[in-house]
This record gives structure tokens, sequence and C-alpha cells, in this order.
């Protein structure tokens, strides 16, 4: 059963981040880009065309988070030294009517934390886990029935912590079915945790004008905001926010201006 709220708190004393540049991977494109610090701007959002379906796109993107993990500007982030508790989200890149997505999933209001926010699946580490991708698919499996056998996780991204600094959150990135059409509407999900499932283009999510950014004071740290559907009330920030624009920065190799 997931713990795990996705948001963070408006004072942020844990976040850190370096000054140092790095030189991204290829994206799936082919254009190779080079991504400076946040408070840098670079070139616009791209049009990629992407394929889940094709092996070189998943090869392509399996290198880009590889590439991704060797940054030498990643924020660094100071976690408490005692009661740390290891987590594990997935970020579910699906096919939708031949459009490729990112599935979300919004938490119930019956939930002791976090209630009614913005989500990915995923929750705390269990001792009967073998590893933390097995916490990932697990916690997957239980939230919104999709077994490990249709996840092909293609890699992780650095881990984030939560609000207090209490859990580190390990997040991986999978492709669902192999990047063959699902059906959305026909996912069962755990009602006693979710109270919805929903897709975004990715298409959407890199269009800058469907995002923006809100500071959190006193920390100055930036926090990402994503357009959601009419019909989502909660909005796309927080935590979630910020592992989305991690993996999108990563598989296309480029930084996101907010």
């Amino acid at each position: 059963m997931s713990g795990l709220g996705m948001s963070i708190s408006r004072t942020v004393p844990w976040y850190r981040v370096t000054t140092r540049s790095w030189t991204g991977c290829r994206s799936p494109s082919g254009r190779q880009s080079h991504l400076t610090t946040r408070t840098q701007s670079t070139s616009a959002s791209p049009q990629l065309p992407w394929r889940l379906d094709q092996s070189q796109v998943l090869a392509d993107f399996r290198q880009c988070l590889a590439t991704h993990n060797q940054r030498r500007d990643l924020p660094r982030f100071k976690y408490r030294s005692t009661g740390l508790r290891e987590a594990a989200v997935l970020v579910p890149l699906c096919n939708v009517d031949g459009v490729p997505s990112v599935l979300f999933t919004v938490r119930s209001m019956n939930l002791r934390t976090h209630q009614g926010e913005v989500s990915f699946p995923g929750g705390k580490q269990d001792l009967t886990d073998a590893d933390l991708e097995a916490t990932c698919l697990r916690e997957t499996d239980e939230e919104i029935a999709l077994s490990a056998s249709r996840i092909d996780i293609l890699g992780r991204l650095p881990a984030v912590p939560n609000w207090d600094a209490t859990i580190r959150v390990h997040p991986f990135v999978g492709v669902v079915d192999a990047g063959r059409p699902i059906d959305v509407t026909v996912l069962k999900f755990n009602s006693d945790e979710l109270t919805e499932i929903f897709t975004v283009p990715v298409s959407r999510l890199l269009d800058s004008t469907a995002r923006s950014s809100t500071t959190l004071r006193p920390s100055g740290l930036r926090i990402p905001v994503f357009e959601t559907p009419p019909h989502i009330t909660p909005p796309l920030w927080g935590l979630t926010a910020m592992i989305l624009r991690d993996t999108l920065e990563a598989l296309t190799g480029r930084r996101l201006d907010m």
C-alpha cells in the first residue's frame, strides 16, 4: 500500500544545487544538446515524434537516462540522519491512441496525507522487496493493476527527498506494454488510494505554454507547474512535477524553460 505523498513544503531547507555545466546526451532525434544549470536558458522545447514501440527509441532513452545520471550540476540534497526511509515511483510512458503520453494518478481524499494530489504510482520500500525497482513495480501493480510483466524499466533518475527529507524517493522510468496502444479507461485502480487515472500527451508536457513555475520561500527553489486536463482539479506540481521535469529533460537532452 502506498503512503507516499508527492508534494513538497514551501520551505525547503535541504535543497542545494551546484553551478557546474554539463553536456547532454543525444535525443532520439539525433541532435546533441548542451545543458547548463537551471538558472540559464537554452533552446525551446523540442517536438519529437516518439515511437514507443520502436526498440531503437527505447535504446536511446536508456542511454539518455544513463547520461543524465552523470550530470555534474544535479541538485544535492540533505536527508534526515535518523529514520530515513526509501521509496520508489514509476514514471509510466504509454501509447494512448498512437500518442506518446505519461500516466498520472490522483490520490484519494481519504488518505492521511497529500489528499487529492496528482502523483505517480509508487510508495515506500517493504522489507520483502528485492530492491527499489521491485518496490516500484509492486506499488504500481497494487495501485493501478499494471503487473511487472507489462512494464519495461528503461532506467532511473537520481533520488529526491519528500517535503521533510525523511523519505528518499527513487524515480524509475518505464514504458507500458512495449509501447503498444493501451486503453486507459479500462485500467483498474485501487479506490482506497486513488480516485482517478489520467494521461497527458508528451507533446503537451513539452509545450512551454502549458507549464509555469512557482518559487518557494525562503529557499528560492523554483518548482515547475504543469497544466492538467480540464477535468483534473488539482495542479501537477511539487515533487511529481520535479520528477516529471527531470524525466523530460533526460529523455530529450534539453532543459525545459519554465
